[in-house]
């Protein structure tokens, strides 16, 4: 089974872009046809009860192994103005991920 992670913009936006990140969700696993699974880091951060005050240096070290299990990564729309997504882009690159663009698979 191919695990999908979502990255895209988080800070500065509305709810940490919560809704976004749950519609990319919806939209792999229902299209997916059982052979893909995504992985929504912001399900890891309900859990943990993040928010826009936790240390990025805690939130990188949580998952940044979660994304080097997946098999690809999925880019939200306005990942390139996010420094997050744009490092979460950087070590898909380096580690040979797919890479697939909001848009481009829609």
């Amino acid at each position: 089974m191919k695990r999908i992670y979502i990255a895209g913009p988080m800070t500065g936006k509305p709810d940490l872009n919560r809704a976004e990140f749950d519609k990319a969700e919806d939209f792999i696993d229902e299209s997916s046809e059982c052979d893909s699974i995504s992985f929504n880091p912001h399900q890891i951060g309900r859990m943990l009860g993040w928010d826009e005050q936790t240390p990025i240096k805690a939130i990188a070290s949580t998952l940044l192994p979660d994304l080097a299990s997946c098999d690809a990564i999925y880019m939200l729309r306005g990942w390139e103005q996010s420094k997050g997504a744009t490092a979460e882009h950087a070590v898909a690159k380096w580690i040979g991920l797919e890479i697939i663009y909001q848009g481009e698979a829609e």
